[in-house]
């Protein structure tokens, strides 16, 4: 008797448990479903914004960063120097005005807070205290998207368009970048 008591209590937790996990996953979907808004931004805003991301001013100044999960972009080199342009950061959505990191407000308070300006090594995922952004940051950061955004996440603000409907500029455009930047 005693063990059948046991045997249905432990049933019964067992029970209880995937109740309150199903419970659990249909608010993360719930959730995961509701849409963000967000501020609708023009073509000429966010070019506006991405050459406020190219053409950021900042002073450089080397230290020694006792960590083997980071490299430093390579253009930084070991001098002090004036640099242009928000360094690139695996996982990164750190930019002029914008973070991702509860202690810091954009690039500029970063880089004073002592976080290492951009890390270009591409394994695991974002490195605590660096700044920067990475690709899908870098659109994030130009369209003034509420959330660090990746590859996969960024269908949430954007559709999907026809390769029909793309004009001959623009792979000429993707044309000539890829050639520049990769």
């Amino acid at each position: 008797m005693r063990k059948k008591r046991m045997i249905y209590r432990k049933l019964f937790v067992r029970l209880v448990i995937a109740i309150l996990l199903l419970i659990f996953i249909f608010f993360l979907l719930k959730i995961e479903k509701e849409k963000i808004q967000v501020k609708k931004v023009t073509r000429q805003e966010a070019y506006k914004r991405a050459m406020e991301i190219i053409n950021f001013v900042w002073e450089y100044q080397p230290k020694v960063f006792n960590r083997d999960d980071i490299k430093l972009p390579n253009f930084l080199g070991n001098e002090r120097k004036i640099v242009v342009g928000i360094p690139y950061c695996w996982g990164g959505y750190i930019s002029v005005d914008i973070s991702d990191r509860i202690d810091v407000k954009n690039f500029k308070d970063a880089i004073e807070k002592d976080y290492v300006p951009g890390n270009v090594l591409t394994e695991g995922g974002y490195k605590a205290k660096t700044a920067g952004l990475d690709c899908s940051g870098f659109v994030g950061a130009v369209y003034n998207l509420p959330e660090k955004v990746s590859t996969k996440t960024l269908k949430r603000y954007f559709k999907y368009i026809s390769i029909k409907k793309l004009n001959l500029w623009i792979f000429l455009m993707l044309k000539v970048s890829t050639r520049l930047f990769i």
